[in-house]
């Protein structure tokens, strides 16, 4: 495994899963849509659609900024499971149906009478409101259409909604929307906003310059194009920040359908029909976790990073691009939504003059940052001035040339891989950076140093982590004070 993320991402364990037959999905029909059946209804959020630590596991109907909407049974079934919390789904009803598919109700205000009874009852019974039920089979059932709550906003909700699942016999999330319901219209196409290229090791470049660089898109009916020259070269990952959208909203949905192609040959795709909880928490692989964290900002990864176990990808690999040559580069990506609606983008990377070089963004107030297995480092420089930096690894002292330079700006490279530098002399300016050890992933591992122990279990990192730790010493309040990584 190589160094894909320096940020330190404490994870459950990952199970993947064999895909279904689509067969389930011809079942067109079998349901009825929850609020307000045969009405146009509008959702404040799809399946698939990404969240800040997961894949949204169903659909988020509206109701107007109001409670008590009758909800309906979708399908035949009877009561499966009951559950209230003050987190979460809230209150929430699921149903088991005789075609062996489950639905999910939450954030109720309230359930129907017997239920409402039942579970009063039990709240008594176990002196608690928060309360996790499975009553026996076929003790409270249920025909479609038959009114079994009212919408609310329990729960971890911001607002008044009806969140809305669909899960197979083992509780995989299927996708509402595939089920053709008329009540929600989309005839609009997904919209891709910027590309962004990353170059994933110390010898590649975008424009001329390691790191990611974002670029926007501009759009001329479904199809979308770059606004300015791109250069690549090297080993170079691609990811999008791109949505849905539906008819007569302003919500951002999530992308189900995304197809790569370099050169005409598909090197990347994802379908979004049916997921795992136990693999929902990849989501912070397939997305650019530290960017997120920055900027709230989304982007889907068109390249399979280190530690991403999701199942659905198809293509080539891992998806990254190697270019090594000087040739043009042809490039396109397509995006569907469930209803069919497509849009498209097509470039061509190393055919004109790039744009102007972009300096890089540092949200860290050190001279140095940590890029997959990448140590970058910084320092101004002027006129006539020597431009190298020395650095301070493994007991000996290397002398580093600028990687390229920004802006009065000299940038430097070291491949974390080759040792762990424990300080940077800046022409007389020395920093201490910190690094300790690295630390891999998939595997037990143990820290230790004389102010601390740290504790890595097999599955706590998607990828390899070059832990940086110190101890600082706060005189006014006599503590100290202990500084892990970043966030």
């Amino acid at each position: 495994m190589s160094g894909k993320f320096p940020w330190l991402l404490v994870v459950g364990v990952f199970i993947s899963f064999t895909i279904p037959s689509d067969d389930i999905y011809d079942q067109k029909g079998y349901y009825l849509f929850p609020i307000r059946p045969g009405e146009i209804n509008y959702l404040s959020g799809s399946m698939g659609e990404l969240r800040s630590t997961h894949f949204h596991s169903g659909i988020d109907i509206k109701t107007g900024g109001v409670q008590g909407y009758n909800v309906y049974a979708a399908a035949d079934g009877f009561l499966n499971r009951v559950k209230v919390s003050t987190g979460g789904y809230g209150k929430a009803i699921y149903i088991q149906h005789p075609n062996n598919t489950f639905t999910v109700y939450a954030h109720l205000r309230e359930y129907s009478k017997e239920v409402a009874d039942y579970v009063k009852a039990q709240q008594y019974r176990k002196k608690s409101y928060v309360v996790d039920l499975f009553p026996k089979k076929g003790a409270f059932t249920f025909n479609k259409g038959d009114i079994i709550a009212a919408s609310g906003n329990t729960g971890s909700s911001s607002a008044p909604h009806l969140h809305f699942e669909i899960r197979d016999g083992n509780h995989r999330i299927l996708d509402p929307l595939r089920f053709d319901f008329p009540e929600i219209r989309d005839t609009r196409e997904p919209e891709l906003r910027t590309i962004a290229f990353k170059t994933m090791d110390a010898d590649s470049r975008v424009n001329g310059q390691f790191g990611r660089i974002v670029f926007s898109t501009s759009r001329e009916g479904n199809l979308f194009k770059l606004n300015e020259g791109v250069n690549l070269s090297g080993r170079i990952g691609v990811e999008i920040y791109a949505f849905d959208r539906q008819n007569d909203t302003n919500n951002r949905y999530g992308l189900p359908c995304v197809e790569f192609y370099h050169n005409d040959s598909l090197i990347y795709s994802h379908h979004i029909k049916v997921f795992s909880f136990r693999d929902t928490r990849n989501l912070l692989v397939h997305t650019n976790y530290p960017h997120m964290a920055n900027t709230r900002r989304r982007f889907h990864k068109l390249y399979i990073d280190d530690g991403n176990e999701l199942p659905f990808y198809e293509g080539e690999g891992n998806a990254i691009i190697d270019i090594n040559d000087t040739l043009s580069h042809h490039f396109d990506i397509k995006l569907w939504d469930v209803k069919g609606n497509f849009s498209q983008a097509n470039f061509v990377v190393n055919n004109s003059i790039p744009g102007e070089s972009k300096s890089p963004v540092w949200k860290r107030k050190e001279h140095y940052r940590v890029t997959d297995n990448t140590l970058e480092l910084y320092t101004d420089y002027g006129d006539g001035e020597l431009n190298h930096i020395t650095v301070y690894a493994n007991r000996f002292s290397y002398e580093l040339e600028p990687a390229y330079k920004i802006d009065n700006k000299a940038y430097y490279l070291w491949d974390l891989r080759d040792g762990l530098p424990d300080s940077v002399d800046y022409c007389g300016s020395i920093e201490d950076l910190h690094f300790k050890s690295t630390i891999p992933s998939l595997t037990d591992f143990s820290y230790f140093s004389d102010k601390m122990d740290l504790e890595f279990g097999k599955r706590t990192l998607f990828d390899t982590l070059y832990l940086q730790t110190w101890m600082d010493f706060d005189s006014t309040s006599n503590r100290e004070i202990f500084n892990f990584h970043d966030q």
